[in-house]
């Protein structure tokens, strides 16, 4: 085989001169440099290889790195091949799933229980145990939030609901049928009777929270798609930013208050809504939502567990809401916008829900969830 080569001879060598050696100009080239020289010039076999191999050491290190980066490079394309399999079927089976009932309607109520069992099968899996990588990592989140959606027995709920209902002087009778029992979301338009929230603006807020104190610094923060990491930093933004003139980046935020202090303060400029039944029971966690204009919360479902509610005490906010996507078929998004004093309620474990501010003044809403 060392034919192919006619400067080279195949006469073993006494003392061969590592390639090393050769390479860094220590020593005179000898026949398993030039030997190297012929094999960079040319591609060679297996054979030609092990043969090389055998002439110097350095060649034979080269040849075990080039067989494992070969076999490497083989798994690597065969673990390629089956994710690219894997996501494929999975692709093809939402196609089915989406487009069968699109095709075919008198099907759409045979295939939502499959797609319940998916998201069941989904919401119960030990995300935190089970992979080292949450799915909501790994795929997009239009994906995932199709696959995490809350499962629904029927979608009666939903099926001729073209707007959000609004309502004033709501019976808490009335209220807990009609609406927390028939999960169809409502807003009360006289929902904060007998609040005091004029008050309440961006300076009422940070007063309430300067200086923040170690509990508070354990409450839920959600800074969204701001430049905020904490609370703190939210209260200390330049004065020009928190009057939203313009030069300065939009922002929207919210948190969970845990402070007894700062709850003790806020229950006592509002009350618990009128309208709510009187054997239910308010949980004690008070949540803020406060932005400027053209921002607010992207579409999400909550992992509550309970119905919540929150009063527009500032500025105009709409609600856009997306049935489960087992009524997708049956229903359609609706959207309503909450105005200063108004409050609305709806269960945001079932309807997936994003917020978006309008132009005017700067929004700033308090919500808590009852039992």
């Amino acid at each position: 085989q060392l034919q192919e080569f006619p400067n080279v001879s195949a006469a073993p060598q006494p003392s061969p001169i590592p390639c090393s050696s050769v390479m860094d100009g220590k020593e005179a080239p000898t026949e398993s440099a030039r030997l190297l020289e012929a094999l960079l010039a040319r591609p060679l076999n297996d054979d030609q290889w092990q043969l090389l191999a055998e002439l110097d050491p350095a060649l034979a290190r080269l040849h075990n790195w080039r067989s494992r980066v070969r076999t490497a490079g083989c798994y690597c394309f065969i673990g390629f091949l089956f994710v690219i399999l894997v996501a494929s079927m999975v692709a093809l089976a939402f196609m089915v799933l989406l487009l069968v009932p699109m095709l075919r309607p008198e099907l759409a109520s045979q295939l939502e229980p499959v797609i319940g069992f998916i998201g069941s099968q989904l919401l119960r899996l030990p995300m935190d145990q089970a992979c080292l990588v949450s799915p909501t990592t790994l795929l997009p989140e239009a994906i995932t939030m199709q696959l995490l959606r809350p499962v629904v027995p029927d979608c009666n709920f939903c099926r001729n609901l073209t707007a959000v209902p609004r309502r004033s002087n709501l019976d808490p009778a009335e209220f807990q049928r009609e609406f927390v029992d028939a999960r169809v979301p409502v807003v009360v338009t006289d929902g904060s009777r007998g609040w005091q929230l004029n008050h309440m603006n961006f300076d009422f807020f940070r007063s309430l929270y300067s200086p923040a104190s170690a509990e508070e610094e354990h409450c839920q923060f959600f800074p969204y798609k701001s430049e905020f990491a904490n609370l703190g930093q939210v209260f200390a933004m330049p004065e020009a930013q928190a009057r939203m003139e313009p030069g300065f980046k939009p922002w929207y935020v919210g948190w969970s208050n845990c402070s007894p202090r700062v709850a003790a303060i806020l229950r006592s400029y509002y009350s618990r809504p009128y309208f709510l039944p009187r054997e239910s029971e308010t949980l004690g966690t008070d949540w803020v939502f406060m932005g400027s204009p053209n921002y607010g919360a992207h579409m999400h479902v909550d992992d509550v567990g309970h119905v919540s509610w929150q009063a527009q005490v500032r500025g105009r906010k709409r609600w856009d809401l997306m049935p489960p996507l087992e009524c997708s078929y049956q229903c359609q998004p609706i959207s309503v916008v909450v105005e200063p004093g108004q409050v609305i309620a709806l269960d945001t474990t079932l309807w997936y829900h994003g917020t978006r501010i309008l132009d005017g003044d700067m929004s700033i809403a308090i919500g808590a969830e009852f039992d």
